[in-house]
């Protein structure tokens, strides 16, 4: 069950298949327009670079309307498919972007950005055999395309092509060709992080483990200490058995996600890879108070598989009635999370004490799986979930609403610690942004606000903003395994 979490902490890293930068700024826009205009392909077509400047200030709908008044002049302008096409995978309307691409590859089959556009496209929509995408970095590949930018809602991703390629044919279970990509890309860019990175984790899967340890480090000695290759020390040596340095990672790896402000899924993960540690270590009551952590802090995406592990470790703490809906809440998930499961097996097969520690996992989940006797109703999994829940934001508040520019104004919340279980620490986490049309404008620092049982509120002093219009501040509170987030728009005038 440990692997299946451990190949969820890979996923939540593989989505990193391109880097990501904010273009907020006018100045950044025009930067990037600036040096994709002197080596795209339609560097002469000031009409092209028109709708493109649109697409990176996120104006995508716009761009598509321009593109489609030029086809409807000209019908066979290759150059307004290939805009169109990006317009559209910028907007995440990925089938009418394969389909534009599509037809300016018809038209000018010379042209390495279409096929590469077009297997950016096809990637969002694979999810395995994802052949074509294959097939469509090669030929950019082959054309000179190696790198491109896309800009969905005015953010800049950067994809290159030997890496995705690479997590195409990782998609495929083409280890060794995905191998022979990442291989290449150190080898072109021995500074870049990332590609240590991914072939860490790919290393993983083929089950290197000593040499995915080696990558990790690197990527951490070249990325200043960020929690991914931490987070991949630690699976590099738990899978070797070596629990007190897996341990000892993990930890780095909460604690780097905790000082990033990271969402609640990247410390999920590193509470959950704890969990792993000390269940195998026999440490039953800690691995259950960390899954329990873990459990809370992904509940805006729940994870089957997280479910997998939490029931097992209610099971091996007695708390039969807890254990099932556990795993009946893991199988209204995905079905087939028990085949899953048992797909990790040869991963465990490295050490005895590892062997044993897959077969008690698969045996437990096996006992409530597999007989219908022991599920339970999605209303009794909900009661029983919702007699652990222990942290409620009851309400935000913006204080004076609206505010008035240049004058300070408080930003509030009211909420209410329940249940059996309330936290045994004394404080929680309060931490909130800002934001302005989806983007970042502002993130605090962490803040140590009062736990106590009952009803609570805090209240934050903010500084005068000379910035009018509509705002939106997201909150989020965590302590002691319990996490809750909430929203509220307000507006300066």
């Amino acid at each position: 069950m440990g692997r299946i979490l451990i190949i969820f902490a890979l996923l939540l890293l593989m989505a990193g298949c391109k880097s990501t930068g904010s273009s907020n700024s006018l100045q950044q826009v025009q930067r990037n327009y600036a040096k994709y205009k002197s080596t795209s392909s339609l560097k002469n077509n000031e009409q092209a670079f028109d709708l493109i400047l649109l697409i990176q200030q996120g104006k995508s709908s716009e761009a598509v309307a321009g593109a489609t008044r030029a086809l409807l002049k000209k019908p066979g302008a290759a150059w307004a498919y290939l805009v169109r096409g990006q317009a559209y995978l910028n907007s995440d309307q990925f089938e009418l972007a394969i389909e534009d691409l599509s037809k300016a590859i018809e038209l000018d089959p010379s042209n390495g950005e279409s096929y590469f556009f077009r297997a950016i496209a096809r990637s969002y929509i694979c999810r395995s055999d994802c052949g074509t995408a294959i097939e469509d970095l090669t030929v950019a590949i082959d054309r000179g395309t190696e790198r491109i930018t896309i800009y969905p809602k005015g953010e800049k991703q950067t994809f290159d092509a030997y890496l995705q390629r690479s997590l195409e044919f990782r998609k495929n279970g083409q280890l060794h060709e995905a191998l022979a990509d990442l291989n290449y890309l150190i080898k072109r860019a021995p500074e870049a992080s990332y590609g240590y990175l991914r072939r860490a984790q790919l290393l993983v899967l083929m089950e290197d483990f000593d040499k995915a340890f080696e990558d990790a480090k690197t990527y951490n000695a070249l990325a200043n200490g960020k929690g991914d290759g931490y987070t991949l020390m630690g699976i590099a040596r738990y899978f070797q058995g070596n629990f007190a340095q897996a341990e000892k990672y993990y930890n780095s790896a909460l604690e780097t996600a905790r000082r990033g402000n990271h969402k609640g899924n990247v410390i999920a993960v590193s509470f959950a890879n704890l969990a792993l540690v000390n269940w195998a270590n026999g440490k039953l009551e800690q691995g259950l108070d960390l899954m329990t952590k873990a459990i809370r802090h992904q509940q805006e995406n729940p994870d089957p598989l997280f479910y997998l592990r939490y029931g097992g470790l209610l099971h091996e703490n007695g708390k039969t009635q807890q254990a099932a809906a556990a795993f009946s809440r893991a199988r209204q998930l995905d079905v087939n999370s028990l085949n899953r499961l048992s797909s990790m097996e040869s991963r465990y097969r490295h050490t005895q004490q590892m062997s044993r520690f897959f077969d008690r996992q698969m045996s437990i989940a096996k006992h409530y799986l597999e007989n219908d006797s022991n599920a339970l109703s999605a209303t009794d999994v909900k009661k029983i979930e919702k007699a652990q829940s222990a942290l409620s934001i009851t309400s935000v508040r913006v204080n004076p609403s609206p505010v008035t520019i240049g004058q300070p104004f408080d930003i509030g919340i009211n909420y209410i610690i329940t249940g059996p279980s309330p936290p045994e620490k004394t404080e929680l986490l309060f931490r909130f942004e800002i934001l302005s049309n989806g983007k970042t404008l502002f993130t605090s620092d962490p803040i140590n606000i009062p736990a106590k049982k009952g009803s609570n509120q805090w209240k934050q002093n903010m500084r005068p903003s000379q910035a009018r219009g509509e705002f939106e501040v997201r909150v989020l509170l965590e302590g002691d395994g319990l996490t809750q987030s909430s929203t509220k728009m307000f507006r300066i005038q």
